[in-house]
């Protein structure tokens, strides 16, 4: 059989072809690998965007529960109470707090819970905020109550003090104790070289008795956070200017920069002071430099209130117990104004000072007996005095107050401003104290001498509380249209419209009320009616703050 020759393709020609095969098959599998990481890519989106959906959706329907079902939350949180756990209750009772602003039931429960659990810094703030809060008698009471226990066991840790008297304009100031506070000594003229020395010695002293838990350092005067100047002259003020010393703060955006001290360079007399009377004046004036800005009652300390005036018979005064302890208070407590901002850690344990400051100490009687014998002396004390029985009242001491006043009284028949003021302020106190009948009486006497804006606020207030609801309304919303920046007016009002069922008006109230007042984003009672925020373009107008002396807060 003849063979057939069957052409046979070139063995390079084959070669060449599976070379492209390969090449066009790893072409293929690089588009598929693309594909798939691609695809794994959007599996990847979509699992996270799902999942993201799903974390919406459960913490959504959680808050959606929480406003939906507080019924269910406060049932909760009274059987944790009950159970003793007392953490777990507090979230649920704030939770429905906070979803029902107007409901004062969960306002109690968080008192009563509150009164349970230690006195931490961050308890003490809310027991002290429940205490002011207005139409919350029961829970006002439960809190007072605690917060009157924590005061007493605090001052019992402390020892006997005077915290009560520490404040400058309302505000707690002190250093940072954390670095030395540096101090530096001048003077405008020539003043006997001992000067410098007895006031490193007042310095010294103050370290010792506080067993070097502050420790001081002389400075250049440029850095020096305590500035010590001797001077003829220490105030533009007539009265202050008779003192022997003076201290002011020298605050900047809320931060203390430093404290100038001024000291006259000789006594009441002109004649230079002897080492123990400048000693003495020193410690007095250094100890308002650390923080101390009020005044004791007691002559055995060095806090004094007449220990800023040095004449011939001025006597050596050492630092009694009480001032360490009120001085060691004081750095034991939040500031309002400091130079180092201090960590959440070291404020944890820390006392919120409104507990000890806005409250009577034990100095109040002596308070009194300076005050009745001072009083007849001079008309301008009766001013003097008239705004300290305010300021006992803006403090919530209502019946200390009132004793002032009641006592002042007769000494200003012929002065209808002050019988103005002294009567619109027992009409207030009298309302804090919820003796509703005794403030009207007080309010209609002062209206008698003038009538404005406050004691119009007072009287919708009164009315409000007799159940003259509509008529409490009507003026409210007159007083609202007058002050629109007026935080107490408008809550008051948004109170009364929610009273009516007028949930609409309720609402343009308080919007109102935050286009009007910048401050009113950051009140915590306008944030009840707030809780997710509001939607609203702030003005950023220049606003006035309108101190109410009913100040419920």
């Amino acid at each position: 059989m003849e063979e057939q020759n069957i052409p046979q393709e070139p063995q390079e020609n084959k070669n060449t072809l599976s070379k492209k095969e390969l090449k066009e098959k790893e072409k293929a599998e690089a588009e598929e690998k693309a594909k798939k990481k691609e695809k794994d890519k959007r599996n990847i989106i979509i699992t996270v965007l799902v999942f993201a959906i799903l974390l919406f959706l459960i913490v959504g329907f959680r808050v959606y529960l929480s406003n939906l079902l507080p019924e269910q939350q406060m049932q909760k949180a009274k059987k944790y109470y009950s159970e003793g756990h007392y953490e777990k209750a507090l979230k649920l009772f704030d939770s429905v707090a906070n979803a029902l602003p107007h409901d004062y039931e969960p306002i109690y429960y968080k008192a009563l819970t509150l009164s349970k659990l230690p006195a931490t810094t961050e308890n003490q703030k809310e027991l002290y905020e429940i205490a002011w809060l207005d139409d919350c008698d029961e829970a006002n009471e439960v809190a007072e109550k605690a917060l009157g226990l924590i005061r007493w066991k605090l001052n019992k840790e402390i020892g006997s003090n005077y915290t009560d008297n520490v404040l400058y304009e309302g505000k707690l100031i002190r250093w940072n104790k954390s670095e030395p506070i540096t101090y530096s000594i001048k003077s405008q003229g020539q003043v006997p070289d001992n000067y410098y020395n007895d006031i490193r010695q007042a310095f010294n002293n103050w370290s010792q008795a506080l067993n070097k838990n502050i420790e001081f350092k002389e400075e250049n005067i440029e850095k020096a956070k305590i500035q010590i100047i001797f001077t003829d002259n220490i105030s533009d003020n007539v009265i202050n200017n008779q003192n022997s010393g003076n201290v002011k703060p020298v605050i900047n955006n809320s931060k203390l920069v430093r404290m100038d001290v001024k000291l006259k360079k000789a006594d009441t007399a002109g004649n230079p002071y002897k080492d123990e009377q400048l000693t003495s004046l020193a410690q007095h004036e250094i100890g308002h430099a650390l923080g101390l800005f009020g005044h004791s009652a007691n002559p055995n300390d060095i806090m004094y209130f007449e220990r800023d005036i040095i004449n011939p018979q001025t006597q050596y005064q050492g630092i009694s117990n009480r001032d360490v302890n009120t001085l060691k208070a004081l750095y034991n407590m939040i500031p309002d104004v400091v130079d180092i901002p201090l960590s959440p850690n070291e404020m944890k344990n820390m006392y919120f000072h409104n507990i000890l400051t806005y409250y009577p100490g034990e100095n109040f009687e002596l308070d009194i007996q300076r005050t009745l014998s001072q009083i007849k002396n001079s008309q301008e004390s009766i001013v003097l005095w008239v705004n300290l029985a305010i300021e006992y009242g803006y403090r919530g001491h209502y019946e200390r107050s009132n004793y002032i006043l009641t006592k002042l009284f007769p000494l200003i028949t012929n002065d209808f401003g002050n019988q103005f003021v002294v009567l619109y302020n027992m009409a207030v106190n009298y309302y804090k104290m919820r003796n509703y009948t005794t403030a009207q009486k007080y309010l209609t006497a002062a209206t008698n001498i003038d009538d404005d804006k406050d004691t119009q606020t007072l009287e919708a207030f009164l009315d409000y509380k007799f159940g003259r609801t509509e008529l409490a309304k009507n003026k409210l919303i007159l007083l609202n249209k007058a002050y629109p920046q007026d935080i107490e007016i408008a809550l008051k009002l948004a109170n009364v419209y929610y009273r009516l069922n007028d949930i609409e008006k309720e609402n343009e109230v308080i919007d109102n009320i935050i286009l009007n007042n910048a401050s009113a984003m950051s009140d915590r009672r306008i944030a009840k009616y707030r809780p997710f925020g509001a939607n609203l373009n702030i003005n950023n107008q220049k606003t006035k703050n309108i101190k109410d002396l009913i100040n419920s807060k």
